[in-house]
């Protein structure tokens, strides 16, 4: 099927000549005049189609069903059970007092405007899988208001204090809660919580977002958006699992809203795009796919893989800092080589650089470095950058040292990130001296001086050259210690004119200690004459 929608947003892309297998939604789904309204429903959540065609017995469509239709079908007593009940009683182990209390604020709040307040997308979605220990969720939470949620921002600050931040192209609102200048009226705030926690306990914003619905003038590009309702609003996210919102109005308190089928994905295992265009929309959303694929140990249902499949090269559209941010989030995960291994069979790493791989050789070097970082005599250096920097210099240590420009440039990759690239790049470089054992310790020291202390740390993961780490032992332990005893201010003493033969002659003694060449001052002294010309 592919409906009216998908097919304007596939010209609005530029896609018109585009076969239309790219686009609809495969699949044999009817449903037969007789078949009742429970039927359909089940129908509907199982195939996750949107619009449901009714045929009779030769096959012929005589009619359509969609969404839309159901939920009109429904009054409130004959909506299936949505366990609010539970939920609410899910959200109370979840929170902290302080941070539930805050949420029943803003349903109260939000009711007396006549609007309604939404707990949306990842917050929820963890909600229902479960998973948390009690008062371990994050309360990292957008919440999504019908109604205008710039309006409904300021008024909590004209009540409780704080500072709102307000971007009006996108009708959302941050209200700061935890800020010097401008500090919430917390015995306000928190007047009538259970008072087992305190004001620390609160979080140190929250984000309200109007009900909008979003549209593409083209690919890869920033949507244009406008208000609208929280069914439109939740059909704009990336997938269906991420489509469940949770209601914080006193008297819909903990009811959920399942438009899209997310809860039916959620319990099958499953990370599905809610149409067609969704990867073409967003790129982005591809490497999210498998994040949460591997995360959660789901599957990429199998026509979001064929739409993923078809929209691997408008990756080459999207930005690097975009780009980059989405393999960030993946390295921030607890088993980070699950998912890269996954970017690589699917051919998406190649996608972004040809060179990109990650090998189950490479996976198991993360294994081994988290191991390390767990170890009581851990190496101290290891500590001096984050884990997703070490991860990072693993993948970058097998590619040859003349890609790593074109990387930088592709994945737009922050500066400290480069400077620990260019140290595994240099370390590549040089393997071949550092292997050797007739290089001097004046070569060695040369070569690794350029190298920060964490790279050099975490080369017994990813080289397992004894005569490499041998090097590298030494000098950690001993030659980079070793200085000649002669420095700039003797070197004037004897009349050696100022200028870069300084670093030169300095250069040259710290090599004649670390060789052994030059055993004592006076051996100093007479390179020093003899290099300069000087008596």
């Amino acid at each position: 099927m592919l409906t009216r929608r998908e097919a304007d947003r596939a010209l609005d892309h530029g896609l018109g000549d585009q076969p239309v297998h790219r686009f609809m939604r495969a699949g044999h789904v009817m449903a037969r005049p007789e078949d009742s309204i429970t039927a359909l429903r089940k129908l509907m959540i199982d195939s996750n189609w949107g619009q449901i065609p009714v045929a009779d017995d030769h096959g012929d469509i005589v009619g359509i069903v969609t969404r839309t239709d159901l939920i009109k079908l429904w009054d409130e007593s004959a909506r299936p059970d949505r366990r609010a009940g539970e939920l609410a009683r899910r959200l109370r182990e979840a929170l902290n007092p302080v941070q539930h209390h805050l949420l029943q604020l803003i349903g109260a709040e939000v009711d007396r405007m006549n609007y309604a307040a939404y707990v949306v997308g990842g917050f929820v979605r963890d909600l229902m899988l479960d998973t948390t220990s009690k008062r371990t969720l994050a309360m990292d939470v957008d919440i999504v208001i019908e109604g205008d949620a710039i309006a409904f921002a300021q008024r909590m600050q004209g009540r409780y204090g704080g500072r709102v931040v307000e971007h009006k192209r996108f009708g959302t609102a941050k209200w700061l809660l935890v800020r010097g200048d401008a500090p919430v009226n917390t015995n306000a705030l928190l007047r009538g919580a259970e008072m087992v926690g305190s004001a620390a306990d609160l979080p140190p914003h929250l984000d309200f977002v109007t009900a909008r619905t979003e549209f593409y003038t083209e690919p890869s590009v920033l949507p244009t958006v406008q208000q609208s309702s929280i069914k439109l609003d939740l059909h704009r996210r990336d997938f269906t699992i991420n489509t469940l919102a949770l209601c914080l109005n006193p008297d819909r308190w903990g009811e959920l809203l399942d438009f899209w089928g997310g809860l039916a994905d959620l319990r099958a295992g499953v990370v599905r795009v809610l149409h067609s265009l969704s990867f073409v929309d967003d790129p982005t959303r591809i490497l999210r796919a498998v994040r949460y694929e591997q995360r959660f140990d789901f599957v990429i249902e199998s026509r979001t893989l064929e739409l993923l499949g078809d929209a691997l090269e408008l990756l080459d559209r999207v930005t690097p800092a975009r780009i980059r941010h989405e393999l960030e989030r993946i390295l921030q995960e607890n088993l980070p080589e699950k998912a890269l291994l996954r970017l690589d069979e699917l051919g998406i790493l190649r996608q972004l650089m040809p060179e990109l791989r990650m090998t189950p050789e490479m996976a198991a070097q993360f294994m081994e470095l988290r191991a390390r970082l767990r170890r009581p005599d851990i190496d101290p250096a290891l500590l001096e950058e984050p884990i997703e920097r070490l991860y990072w210099a693993i993948v970058v240590f097998p590619l040859a040292p003349s890609v790593h420009d074109a990387l930088q440039d592709r994945l737009g990759l922050r500066s400290e990130t480069q400077r620990m690239m260019h140290s595994m790049g240099l370390l590549r470089r040089y393997l071949s001296a550092l292997a050797d054992e007739a290089t001097s310790p004046s070569r060695i020291v040369t070569i690794l001086d350029q190298v920060r202390g964490a790279a050099l740390a975490l080369m017994p993961v990813v080289c397992q050259d004894d005569q490499v780490l041998e090097h590298i032992r030494r000098y950690r332990e001993t030659w980079r210690f070793v200085q000649p005893e002669l420095d700039g201010n003797a070197l004037r003493q004897l009349g050696v004119p100022r200028g870069a033969i300084y670093r030169q002659i300095l250069a040259a003694l710290r090599a004649g200690r670390l060789d052994g060449t030059l055993h004592s001052r006076e051996d100093e002294v007479a390179l020093v004459r003899e290099m300069a010309s000087v008596r």
